[in-house]
């Protein structure tokens, strides 16, 4: 296509001159030279790089640096076992996200794979923001969560309305109301009830 041409042109054409003729090429890319396709990349005679030279790509050394600090505090801590599942959230009817069924299906196959207690297993109304991070507080293995991710944000079961007593009040007369009764607090928000999806961040490489 042309824009591989124009990528050839820029990232290739410069290297041609110095390749000895089928030579295996290893490939260290940095940043978003990650993206381009060099296999694709069509030499002068129109066919693609890999049909002139075996390629193989390696990670850059500052990625295995930083492999080999990630496994290192790895070893210091605790070991991960376990897992939560959070699938099919029963969410709020200001929502307006339509059930999925079948995600509660999945957490029933996938739940006895991956060894998750069964408390670790949260579906419909259980399936909420403090249950979750409950969850999180122990040393798991993985983390699978189904559910709606409107504009990055997963949505979680809201909170059951808590109930509190109503302050005791003691008229002029001497009567005292109040006692005993009670009213609804307002229902969760949608800060209460939504997860952040970029800031999720799995706590080592073993987690998905």
């Amino acid at each position: 296509s042309g824009e591989l041409k124009k990528l050839a042109d820029v990232v290739l054409a410069p290297l041609l001159p110095l390749l000895p003729e089928g030579a295996p090429l290893t490939l260290v890319p940095h940043s978003y030279l990650h993206l381009i396709p060099f296999a694709a990349l069509p030499l002068p005679s129109g066919q693609p790089l890999v049909t002139a030279h075996a390629l193989s790509q390696v990670a850059s050394l500052k990625v295995l640096e930083c492999m080999a600090t990630v496994d290192a505090k790895a070893a210091d801590m605790p070991e991960r076992q376990g897992a939560l599942i959070l699938c099919a959230p029963e969410t709020a009817e200001d929502d307006l996200l339509p059930a999925i069924p079948a995600a509660a299906a999945e957490a029933e196959a996938i739940g006895p794979l991956v060894h998750a207690s069964p408390e670790l297993v949260l579906t419909g109304k259980a399936a909420t923001l403090d249950a979750l991070y409950d969850g999180l507080k122990s040393p798991l293995a993985t983390v699978h969560i189904s559910a709606h991710m409107p504009q990055r944000y997963v949505v979680l079961a809201p909170k059951p309305p808590s109930r509190r007593a109503i302050p005791q009040e003691v008229s002029e007369d001497g009567t005292v109301e109040g006692e005993g009764e009670e009213e609804e607090e307002e229902p969760s928000s949608w800060v209460e009830r939504t997860l952040d999806a970029d800031k999720v961040k799995a706590p080592d490489r073993k987690s998905v």
